[in-house]
């Protein structure tokens, strides 16, 4: 018993003879602990948070050009008020022919003898209303004819009518540049209108005046001719600029020209951090006071991108761009010989790189740094007085690194080393450009510009320095579907 409460006494006595460590003793062991990582929590959460924004804006713009076409085609269904349903359904169908010239004219003159007695009049036609569709070639047909028309005491009154069109129908191959198209045209003389259906034309022809009014589009116009017959021309044009702003538009990217890093935009300052730690095996050099070689920077070289991209309108300026592409970028820089040794480095306390050989420092040879990468751009295109031949660009560029040999530099050892470990693989960069567009509205449109690239995100990672990006490049962009 009493040698477990002489235990017991010693026991507590050696607790309350503690001490804490000195301040200098703490700062070392603080100093040999291993640094904990910054959490990236924000940079993930930022990303998500883009990609959250950037699903709601494209479900927001679909679903707004979808309501735009419904009540553009109510419009356009309302506008053609007074024709067959049949014949709307026909026009809303096929696509518009470009209309050069329409020449309108009465061949035979209205006779006396086919107006009642009682009741002559001057048949002169006032207004003709003229939406032409292409998709078909067959002859026009006269659907009122003086079969379908009810007697009752009402007198026909027949005029004929020439029209002669121009027409240019793209990718739709005829043996005459022009079209004339006879029509016979019988007219019930109580409702004083005329109406002519055929596949490639709609036209109603009416003697009431104020029809000019009710027949009127903002997207119109009307042509007087001499013998007082108004031609109207309906411009659909805007109701096709509609439809094509849900579609989306891909093609190929081609991009060559010059890439290097730099410590920061437009910066000369070196890019390698010149690290004085202590040298673990392998390597020239060592410790002690000599200062050692200063490391040659970087020198611009050949990059160039290969990939795809997908263009969707926004609105008539607006349009939004993105893709995969394959991205090798290059630069130079001068080194001294190659040893073919194992070598151990430290950059610092929590950073060793080893490797089979190494570069001394020097200027007796080239090395090419090498990187490929896949990238994914998110840009938006503007294009300048609502025109689509000249835009401007601008967005940003997720990166992954997949593979490089490029060196970093160790000043205490007077050496380049190459290593897996001394890359950050995720990068960020920031983009902008001018681009124009050729040849639109032919068979093979295409697009050339040039756009300059920044990585935001150092390619390395702290320790061995700061290297971002820098690109200038020349593209072309050659689209598969338009």
């Amino acid at each position: 018993m009493q040698n477990r409460e002489f235990e017991k006494n010693i026991q507590q006595k050696m607790e309350e003879l503690k001490f804490a460590p000195s301040d200098a003793v703490w700062n070392k062991v603080e100093a040999g602990l291993p640094k904990k990582e910054k959490s990236r929590r924000g940079v993930f959460f930022i990303l998500f948070f883009a990609v959250i924004l950037f699903g709601s804006l494209v479900w927001w713009n679909t679903s707004e050009t979808a309501k735009r076409e419904i009540t553009e085609t109510a419009t356009e269904e309302h506008n053609l008020i007074g024709q067959p349903a049949n014949t709307i359904s026909k026009a809303e169908n096929n696509r518009q022919l470009i209309i050069d010239t329409i020449l309108l004219k009465n061949t035979e003159p209205i006779t006396d003898s086919a107006i009642n007695n009682t009741n002559k009049q001057k048949t002169t036609a006032a207004a003709f209303r003229i939406k032409i569709k292409s998709g078909a070639t067959e002859d026009l047909e006269n659907k009122n004819t003086a079969d379908n028309l009810v007697a009752n005491n009402k007198k026909i009154i027949k005029s004929r009518a020439v029209l002669n069109t121009t027409i240019k129908a793209p990718g739709q191959s005829v043996d005459d540049t022009e079209k004339k198209i006879d029509e016979q045209v019988e007219n019930e003389a109580p409702s004083n209108t005329k109406i002519i259906n055929g596949i490639d034309t709609v036209a109603i022809v009416t003697e009431n005046k104020s029809d000019e009014k009710t027949m009127g589009n903002p997207d119109s116009f009307w042509v007087k001719k001499k013998d007082t017959v108004n031609v109207l021309i309906v411009n659909n044009e805007k109701k096709r600029k509609i439809d094509k702003i849900s579609k989306w538009q891909y093609g190929i990217l081609i991009a060559s020209g010059n890439s290097n890093v730099t410590s920061k935009l437009f910066s000369s300052a070196l890019v390698f951090d010149r690290v004085n730690s202590a040298l673990a095996s392998g390597a020239p050099g060592g410790g002690g006071t000599q200062s050692s070689p200063v490391p040659n920077n970087p020198t611009g070289s050949l990059a160039f991108n290969i990939g795809f991209f997908a263009n969707k309108k926004i609105t008539e300026k607006w349009k939004f761009s993105t893709g995969i592409n394959y991205v090798y970028q290059s630069n130079l820089i001068k080194v001294g010989s190659k040893v073919d040794s194992v070598v151990n480095l430290n950059f610092d306390a929590n950073k060793s790189v080893s490797a089979s050989n190494y570069y001394r420092s020097g200027n007796t040879a080239s090395y090419k740094n090498k990187f490929h990468l896949v990238e994914i751009p998110l840009l938006f295109q503007f294009n300048f007085f609502g025109k689509p031949a000249l835009y401007l660009e601008a967005g940003t560029t997720v990166s992954y690194l997949i593979n490089s040999n490029a060196l970093v530099y160790n000043s205490n050892a007077s050496s380049y080393i190459t290593d897996d470990a001394i890359f950050n693989r995720l990068l960020l960069s920031a983009q902008g450009g001018l681009g124009i567009n050729i040849l639109q509205k032919s068979k093979l449109p295409f697009s050339i510009g040039y756009q300059f690239k920044y990585g935001i995100a150092s390619v390395v990672k702290k320790s061995f320095g700061k290297q971002h990006f820098v690109n200038s490049l020349l593209y072309l962009k050659v689209p598969l579907k338009k």
